[in-house]
């Protein structure tokens, strides 16, 4: 199955794009450990300030500028 459009992969790093996340301000950077999902892809990271989120829909993730 190729992977979809757009989808982030894992090790990628990435930056919290809203304040929705348990524990995990706006705009704090990560790096994802899983990436899983086929019609709908989700993301477990961890995050600098040292929180880990599962299940993580990309709607709350912006790939990190390098």
């Amino acid at each position: 199955m190729a992977r979809k459009e757009g989808a982030l992969k894992e090790k990628q790093r990435v930056v919290a794009a809203t304040d929705e996340l348990p524990g995990v301000p706006a705009g704090t950077k990560g790096r994802i450990l899983v990436a899983y999902g086929i019609a709908w892809p989700r993301y477990r990271v961890l995050w600098e300030n040292g929180a880990e989120s599962g299940n993580v829909d990309a709607k709350y993730l912006t790939p990190a500028k390098r």
